[in-house]
């Protein structure tokens, strides 16, 4: 799970609170505003805001996914979201890195 940085206009909407946060490496929580609690879910691996795209291309450069696909096994990596969530920037990265 990658968590992309806020875009200027997010930080202003929300008076810096953040929805998603990254709570270690291997979990995320989202915010209920109406509960004004945590909701925490996990994952293999969590990645934060501040992550390079190195980070994230070595560990899953780590999982042997193109080591399977060379001996013959189906794979996939599939970024999912809704639309402003931050596919293309898990993909691609920032354009500085």
């Amino acid at each position: 799970c990658r968590i992309r940085p806020w875009l200027d206009h997010e930080q202003a909407s929300r008076d810096g609170k953040m929805a998603v946060e990254a709570m270690n490496s291997e979990e995320i929580g989202f915010f209920n505003d109406k509960a004004q609690s945590w909701r925490p879910f996990a994952f293999d691996r969590v990645f934060a805001p501040g992550s390079t795209q190195s980070e994230v291309c070595r560990e899953v450069a780590n999982l042997g996914i193109a080591e399977s696909v060379v001996g013959g096994t189906n794979a996939c990596i599939m970024a999912y979201g809704q639309t402003g969530s931050g596919k293309t920037f898990t993909m691609d990265g920032p354009e500085s890195d």
